[in-house]
């Protein structure tokens, strides 16, 4: 019999081709805070020291599909 799993996640980073525009609107839509924003990376989070966090990095070469969420242990 399998035992079901608690998931409990730390970040998400998610790349764009317009990393401040997104975070940004992530930021007002949850009701969350800016922690960083600098030109290669910017962070959110409930609060300035709650996790989880999610981070928008840019893309150089564009972006050309979708953004998915995939475990490290895709077999578990």
């Amino acid at each position: 019999m399998l035992t079901p799993m608690a998931l409990e996640w730390e970040q998400i980073i998610v790349d764009s081709s317009d990393p401040i525009a997104l975070r940004r609107w992530w930021a007002e839509a949850l009701g969350w805070v800016v922690v960083d924003e600098s030109q290669e990376i910017i962070e959110i989070r409930p609060e300035p020291d709650q996790m989880p966090r999610l981070l928008s990095v840019p893309v150089p070469e564009g972006k050309t599909s979708k953004n998915r969420l995939h475990p490290d242990d895709q077999e578990a």
